[in-house]
Parts: structure tokens; C-alpha cells; sequence
């Protein structure tokens, strides 16, 4: 994806965690891409979780489970972690990696940041400082 195209279309069918199946509102949204077999994406956690607490009001907040490997898809390991790190933000179990797909999604962890009209503006993947990511949002707010 590149900087100011819509968000896609993506497959909620999936399996939800924490939430039904959202619809994109009026509001910025934040799309967190990660796995459990990622060890940057459980390092970063708690910081996204720190944004999603502080900025729940203003920002919509999708997380995306996206799996690296076979045993990724694990439900109980993925509720497991999603429990230990006390994520409640919805969470979109993407078994099948339509959504990834739908995002181009290369790297995990990976942060999608779109303004209250649907266009990027903020991209961020891998092991990368979580602060330019909440700087972004606040750009958008």
C-alpha cells in the first residue's frame, strides 16, 4: 500500500476476538498487524495496548492476528497471548491472510494508520520506535 489510498476492501468473515466484526466509522483508524511467534510483535504490545487506552475515543483500533507459520493458527495460543497481554482492542483472527493480503502486509508487527476519510497516512512495520506511531495519530486527532 502506499501513502493516501483508501483503505481496502477486506474480508470480516473472520473469526473475532474482543469485538463482532467492524465497519470502519467516521473516525481515524489504526490497523495492528502481528503474531504470536513474533517476539518484536509481544516487545511492542504493551505500547500499542498504552495507545489504544489512551486514545480509544478518538481513534478506532483493529488488531489484526496474522499467522507466520501453521502453529500460528493456534486459537487457544492466540487467545492465550491476547489474555497475558490484556489486548482489548477487536481483533481479527485472518486464519486465511485475506485481510494481510488486502494490506499487503510483508512484516509483523505492521501498523496501518488511515485519517477519518479512509486514506493512509501513516505506515510503520517492523521493529520500529511505537512513538512516531502514536506522533502520527495525534496528527489526526
Amino acid at each position: 500500500m502506499r501513502l493516501g489510498q483508501q483503505i481496502p476492501d477486506f474480508d470480516t468473515t473472520c473469526e473475532w476476538l474482543n469485538s463482532e466484526p467492524l465497519l470502519i466509522g467516521d473516525k481515524p483508524t489504526c490497523f495492528h498487524f502481528w503474531s504470536i511467534s513474533c517476539v518484536l510483535c509481544k516487545q511492542a504490545m504493551p505500547h500499542f495496548i498504552k495507545l489504544c487506552n489512551e486514545y480509544k475515543s478518538k481513534v478506532q483500533f483493529i488488531s489484526v492476528h496474522t499467522p507466520l507459520s501453521d502453529t500460528d493458527n493456534n486459537l487457544f495460543e492466540i487467545n492465550k497471548v491476547v489474555e497475558e497481554q490484556e489486548l482489548k482492542a477487536p481483533i481479527a483472527v485472518d486464519h486465511n491472510e485475506r485481510i494481510s493480503d488486502a494490506f499487503q502486509v510483508t512484516y509483523v508487527p505492521a501498523y496501518y494508520v488511515f485519517d477519518e476519510f479512509g486514506k493512509l497516512r501513516h505506515i510503520q512495520r517492523g521493529k520500529t520506535n511505537v512513538s512516531m506511531l502514536e506522533k502520527n495519530i495525534l496528527r489526526m486527532i
